[in-house]
This record gives structure tokens, C-alpha cells and sequence, in this order.
């Protein structure tokens, strides 16, 4: 037509994308090819994350949303000293959905899903994360290299000295605990406790598999033996007497001293096998020897009287 412009322009509208003009030349037959912009929609997202054992909030926590389909990533934020997060962003194609993910070093990671707004409102609880651990090894006897049945293992923090865990060694004398920490320390102080024996400590490297053996001395005990020596006669005092202590019934020596120039004596000595009783025998130039047998015990009296030696003339 001699009235046919030169230009057509082309005006495009969809939902959910940015308006558009475009011109092109006129021609009998028109064809364009058009890109539009998605529109895009500003929204909020904001919460709190804590810790759900105490309740007390978690500074530095990573805060992520992303649509539940695709993973697409949508916004991440970190929160504040007081476990708070709020973060702007924009989205071109409003998802259905939004997940939420916090973690933070030292806990177990959450999430939750919540229905896409303009503003979106999720608060995270995170567990402590735990770790677990294996603990076995024997505990024998040092001088006999025999196992030891029953005895205690405890493994604790060397700093705060919390108790991580308790176990019973059997017949064997093998022990194995499982357990679970939940502030995993750089190391661990093992111990080993028998009846008749002395305890043991060992402190190790924390892993997750913590062998650890004993071989447990005998248990010393430490006793005092005292007294004094005199004449039967008279009861005159003894000096240079000499006195000696044996286990009685096997006559094993525990220990042997002599009498000060007063006839008073004193002997500290160890034992592993605590016999239920002592024999104190005193023997001096020109007497009979006596004796004398007493309970056992960390502290033993026992004074002894000696009769004169008869002379055949």
C-alpha cells in the first residue's frame, strides 16, 4: 500500500517477565524472535539458629536457601553474636518452596523447608555433633604377665576430667567400650584400677579407634612397726637388741632393725600381700630371745621382753 510504513513495532507482555518494545522493518511477512527478562521479586529471608541442647545461640553459623528441585542456590547468610541471620535477595522465577540448611563447626547440620514469600522466617535448632570411639587393650599383672580379671577402665578429659567412659576388663583381661563424644579433645587419659594392684594412667592421642594395655604392678602397703625391748628381770631397756618381723605361719622376713641405746625400735617397710599377721622376735647378747605376734596393720606395737641367758657353771 503506498501508505505502508517502514517500521512496525512490536510491543510483548508475559506474566512473570519484564515488558518489551522491539521495532523492526516492515515487510509483507514479519518474523522476530524476542528475549524476554524474567521479572525479578525481592524477598527476605531471617531466623534465629541455636543450639538445641542449651538453647544459647550459635555465632557464625552458615545460613543457605536454595530451591528444594533444582539446588540452585538463592541466598546465604552467617549469623551474628547473637544467632540471628537476615539476608535480601532476588529471584527471577518464584519457586513453590524454599530449604534452609545451617551449619556451624562443632554441630550436626539442619534444615527445614518453607513455602517461598517475600518474607520467609526460619529458625534452626543444630545438635553438638558427636563422634564415635572404640577403646580396648589387656591388663595383666607386671610380675607374673597374667591377665587381670575386673578391672576398672575409665577414660577421662586430661583438662576437665569429665568422664567419657567406663569399662570392666573380663577373664582375659581384655576390656572394649564404645562411646560417644560430642567435643572431641585432642587426647585422653586412660586408667586402670585392680583390687591388689596400683593404678595406672596412660594419656593418648583421641581417635576413633583408642587402643590402649596395662600391666598393673602389685600393690605395695606401706606399714610402721614399733616398740621397745626391755629386761623381763627388771624391765631395764635393751639397746643393740636385734628385732626382726616375719609373716607369720611362712616366716617370710618383712623387715629387721635394732634397739636404740633407750631399747625403743621403729621399721617402715612395704608389702604386696597383706598377711593378716606379724611375728616381731628380739634377740641381744646374754638373753633368750622373745617374741611376739600381732594383727597387721599400716601402724604395729608390740614390745618385747627378754629373759636373762642362763650360764651352766
Amino acid at each position: 500500500e503506498p501508505s505502508a510504513p517502514d517500521q512496525i513495532r512490536l510491543e510483548l507482555s508475559a506474566e512473570g517477565f519484564v515488558d518489551k518494545e522491539v521495532s523492526t522493518g516492515f515487510q509483507p511477512s514479519v518474523t522476530e524472535d524476542v528475549t524476554l527478562e524474567a521479572m525479578s521479586v525481592e524477598a527476605t529471608a531471617s531466623g534465629t539458629v541455636t543450639d538445641t541442647d542449651t538453647g544459647d545461640p550459635i555465632e557464625g553459623a552458615s545460613v543457605t536457601g536454595t530451591r528444594p528441585d533444582g539446588g540452585e542456590q538463592l541466598f546465604e547468610a552467617t549469623t551474628s553474636s547473637d544467632g540471628t541471620y537476615d539476608v535480601t535477595f532476588e529471584v527471577a522465577d518464584e519457586p513453590d518452596e524454599v530449604a534452609i540448611q545451617a551449619d556451624a563447626q562443632g554441630f550436626e547440620a539442619a534444615d527445614t523447608t518453607v513455602s517461598f514469600s517475600e518474607q520467609i522466617s526460619a529458625d534452626l535448632g543444630l545438635q553438638v555433633a558427636t563422634t564415635q570411639a572404640i577403646a580396648s587393650g589387656t591388663v595383666t599383672n607386671e610380675d607374673t604377665g597374667d591377665p587381670i580379671e575386673g578391672a576398672s577402665i575409665t577414660g577421662t578429659r586430661p583438662d576437665g576430667g569429665d568422664q567419657l567412659f567406663q569399662a570392666t576388663t573380663s577373664s582375659d583381661g581384655t576390656y572394649e567400650a564404645s562411646f560417644e563424644v560430642a567435643d572431641e579433645p585432642s587426647e585422653i587419659e586412660i586408667s586402670a584400677n585392680a583390687d591388689g594392684f596400683e593404678m595406672a594412667s596412660q594419656t593418648v592421642t583421641f581417635s576413633g579407634d583408642i587402643s590402649v594395655g596395662f600391666e598393673l604392678p602389685s600393690a605395695t602397703t606401706q606399714s610402721t612397726a614399733s616398740g621397745q625391748v626391755t629386761r623381763e628381770d627388771n624391765g631395764d631397756p635393751i639397746g643393740g637388741a636385734s628385732v626382726t618381723g616375719t609373716r607369720a605361719g611362712s616366716g617370710e622376713k618383712l623387715f629387721e632393725t635394732t634397739t636404740a641405746s633407750d631399747g625403743t625400735y621403729e621399721a617402715t617397710f612395704g608389702v604386696t600381700d597383706e598377711p593378716s599377721e606379724v611375728t616381731i622376735q628380739a634377740d641381744a647378747e646374754n638373753f633368750e630371745s622373745g617374741e611376739q605376734t600381732v594383727n597387721f596393720g599400716e601402724q604395729i606395737t608390740a614390745d618385747v621382753s627378754l629373759q636373762p641367758a642362763t650360764i651352766e657353771a
